[in-house]
C-alpha cells in the first residue's frame, strides 16, 4: 500500500478549503450586485434622500397594476433590497439594477429614478406601524402604474 505523505495530504486538504472558500465568496459577490448600477442626478429643486432605516431590507414583492404603461405584468413577483447606504437593487428573472442617488419624497418616503433599465421611478415607503408599506411604480414624468406589495 502506497502512503500519502502528511505534508502533501495537508496541502490537498487546505487547498480544496481555500477552492470552497473562494467559491461561496463569489456566488456572495454575484448575488449582491447587479450589471447595471442607474446614477440619475438629482432635477432643480429635488433634495437628495434618505432610506427610512426601518425599510431597509430585502423583499420579495409581487406587483398589483393600476394602470396601463409600466414594464411590469399584473402579479409578477420581484426582489427588491433597499440598503443603509441609500441603494435600491431591483431584480427580476431577467433584469437586474442597483439605483443610487434616491430623491426625498416625504418623510417616510424615498423615490429612486431608474432610467436605464426599466425607466420608471420606484418611490419605497414605510407604513404606519413601521417595515416596509410598499414600492410605488410609476413613469419618470409622474404617472402612476402600479405598486409592488408583499
Amino acid at each position: 500500500m502506497k502512503r500519502i505523505p502528511l505534508l502533501t495530504l495537508a496541502l490537498a486538504v487546505l487547498l480544496a478549503a481555500g477552492i470552497g472558500a473562494c467559491k461561496k465568496n463569489k456566488k456572495d459577490d454575484d448575488s449582491s450586485s447587479c450589471g447595471t448600477v442607474c446614477n440619475k442626478p438629482l432635477d432643480n429643486g429635488q433634495t437628495a434622500g434618505t432610506t427610512p432605516s426601518g425599510i431597509v431590507g430585502k423583499y420579495k414583492l409581487t406587483y398589483h397594476k393600476v394602470n396601463n404603461g409600466g414594464p411590469f405584468a399584473d402579479g409578477e413577483q420581484v426582489n427588491f433590497e433597499l440598503t443603509s447606504d441609500n441603494k435600491l437593487k431591483v431584480s427580476t428573472a431577467s433584469d437586474c439594477v442597483t439605483i443610487e442617488n434616491p430623491r426625498a419624497t416625504s418623510p417616510v418616503e424615498v423615490s429612486f429614478p431608474d432610467n436605464c433599465k426599466f425607466n420608471v421611478s420606484f418611490a419605497a415607503s414605510a407604513s404606519t406601524q413601521g417595515g416596509l408599506n410598499e414600492v410605488n411604480v410609476g413613469s419618470l414624468t409622474g404617472q402612476f402604474y402600479g405598486q409592488f406589495r408583499k
